[in-house]
């Protein structure tokens, strides 16, 4: 099993597009690779169509097909997708939807089973209610049970960073928690192997003006976390994006 991460810009007289890419395996058969893609049309400043990309390694070809948003409990009208994870044939992707009419944006799951060809969505209360913000940035599955991290704003505080779980590979979710109500910060990515998970991202020091690269580590399949920032030496802030 890999990861290819490969951030590009691709531009023509009608789509600017930018790329956030992670390729993970689906089966051995059929060989599918899925790919996230947010495409902007210019001139439309709030249209962010979702695209997925599968590739056929056997036949060196690949497909797009546009991803649906919910239409509750909000009205989404765009969104962005960061991270995806596949398991037992089962691919999930998370990131954002927003409303552009309301001042919030909630956790975006979207999950495909099977060959690719059709997506399903759904979208994540914020833990601090209907008005708060959260983002999902990173997803790791073990089996059928999944953990997604990111982080979430309310209207005074934050960001903190938070996760949500499936048992089922998606079909049900908990609800989003915070990993601390003090600590405020970002996870950027995880990844579990067995009962052990570690997601790493940044936490924001001296109130907010620097931040430094931390882990957030679980022993028991996510069912408690410990924080760990780790201490500059030599540098003055930094942040972590991935983890294998």
């Amino acid at each position: 099993e890999g990861v290819v991460c490969a951030p590009a810009q691709l531009h023509d007289a009608v789509l600017e597009t930018t790329d956030e890419v992670e390729v993970r395996p689906v089966a051995v058969d059929p060989p599918l690779f899925p790919a996230l893609r947010r495409t902007v049309v210019e001139g439309v400043a709030d249209l962010y169509p979702l695209i997925a990309y599968n590739s056929n390694v056997r036949t060196n070809s690949w497909t797009s097909l546009q991803l649906p948003l919910p239409t509750s409990p909000l009205n989404f009208t765009w969104g962005l997708l960061h991270a995806v994870d596949c398991s037992n044939n089962t691919c999930i992707a998370v990131g954002r939807f927003v409303d552009t009419s309301q001042p919030t944006a909630y956790g975006a799951i979207e999950i495909s089973t099977g060959v690719r060809t059709q997506w399903t969505a759904q979208a994540l209360t914020p833990p601090s209610g209907p008005t708060g913000y959260s983002t999902l940035y990173g997803i790791s599955c073990v089996q059928n049970h999944c953990i997604a991290v990111g982080d979430s704003v309310d209207a005074f505080f934050g960001p903190f960073p938070m996760f949500t779980s499936t048992n089922d590979l998606g079909n049900t979710w908990s609800a989003i928690t915070l990993l601390s109500s003090t600590q405020a910060g970002t996870l950027k990515a995880i990844k579990c192997s067995g009962n052990t998970c570690i997601a790493v991202g940044e936490y924001l020091v001296n109130s907010g003006t620097a931040n430094y690269p931390g882990s957030a580590v679980s022993i028991d399949s996510g069912n408690t976390w410990s924080l760990n920032p780790v201490t500059p030496q030599g540098f003055q802030e930094g942040i972590f994006n991935g983890i294998t």
